[in-house]
């Protein structure tokens, strides 16, 4: 008895289905009489409903059901269909490629949004909500400065770099300002809020008694 395995078969379009589903649709392509190709294509789209129901929308026609049968039948099943599948030439064309929006950014650890936060800063009229939005800018420039590097920041870096990337229309005094202190990182977690085990006392082994 001649065994054939499914290496030796042809591929499956949709492997969810299984192999049956995809024979009786290549039976199906099979049948002499359009009308009968029809009825047998709706029996199968019914067939897939009840193994995918979750696929099932019957408000729409089982559209996804009906694509999914003529992508099966490799776009060669002459019926009737009830709604409108796409064809091979939609299935196969290539997304137009997303547009790739460069900002010009001369400092990159602070990022294209807090670089667009100090221009909208550096035109607020007053200046008194400019000095509130300043100093809300610069504690975020250390935080990111911190995310980025290592190493320690002085607030005269961040004063300076915060001048720079406002063309000098923001500026802080380091003798009265002071930036909050950016939290430390940690690779294994936040060492703010450290998850010390804690300390169980000891227990102290029970000694035998001796017996008479």
């Amino acid at each position: 008895m001649n065994k054939t395995y499914n290496t030796q078969q042809a591929p499956l379009v949709l492997p969810e289905y299984g192999r049956l589903v995809q024979q009786m649709v290549r039976a199906c392509q099979k049948l002499p009489d359009r009308d009968e190709r029809t009825r047998c294509a709706a029996f199968l789209v019914e067939l897939m409903s009840r193994m995918f129901p979750d696929r099932a929308t019957p408000a729409n026609g089982n559209k996804l059901l009906w694509n999914h049968l003529a992508l099966i039948s490799d776009f060669s099943l002459d019926i009737d269909y009830p709604v409108e599948v796409l064809s091979q030439d939609k299935i196969s064309e290539k997304p137009h490629p997303l547009p790739n929006p460069k900002h010009p950014i001369q400092l990159r650890h602070y990022g294209h949004i807090l670089s667009a936060a100090i221009q909208e800063a550096a035109a607020v009229t007053d200046e008194e909500l400019q000095k509130k939005l300043t100093m809300i800018i610069a504690n975020q420039m250390k935080l990111h400065y911190k995310t980025w590097n290592d190493a320690n920041v002085e607030d005269a870096t961040i004063f300076h770099e915060l001048g720079f990337l406002s063309a000098g229309a923001l500026e802080l005094n380091q003798e009265e300002y002071h930036l909050s202190a950016a939290p430390k990182t940690n690779k294994q977690g936040n060492k703010n809020n450290p998850q010390k085990p804690k300390n169980r006392p000891a227990v102290k082994a029970k000694k035998k008694q001796k017996q008479p």
